[in-house]
């Protein structure tokens, strides 16, 4: 009895241990595979395919953030409805879903014309997947 209640004890050390290096984060490496959209020349959109990007994700809970380069957009989680393993995230002009089974991710920048500057945002969709790290 004393071995199985030592063993059940360092096993809860052990998992604790791992879940304190992560902090209960994920962390995820990902490469769209495509990015297109739409991008303005000064005088209108035309459309564009844009290169690849790769960045990575961090997940805590229902927070996710998204770093390409020295860039980095938070966005807020939800579950859509009737999906238990998809969320679906949302960032200033950014929108974000991402499987939480299969690690596959699309992902669209949208603010193009409504953001009222000279030269308008460029509006892309991509999609991609990610690898856990």
């Amino acid at each position: 009895m004393k071995r199985v209640a030592a063993s059940v004890g360092l096993a809860v050390v052990i998992a604790g241990s791992a879940q304190a290096q992560t902090g209960g984060k994920q962390v995820f490496a990902c490469i769209e595979q495509d990015a297109n959209g739409f991008s303005h020349d000064g005088t209108s959109y035309r459309r564009q395919g844009f290169n690849p990007r790769k960045f990575t994700i961090v997940l805590d809970g229902m927070n996710l953030n998204v770093k390409i380069g020295n860039d980095e957009e938070p966005y807020i989680c939800s579950k859509p409805f009737n999906s238990r393993n998809v969320l679906q995230c949302v960032e200033k002009t950014y929108f974000m879903v991402f499987s939480l089974d299969n690690h596959r991710f699309n992902r669209a920048q949208i603010l193009g014309p409504v953001s009222n500057t000279q030269k308008p945002d460029d509006m892309a969709v991509s999609y991609g997947t990610c690898q856990r790290f």
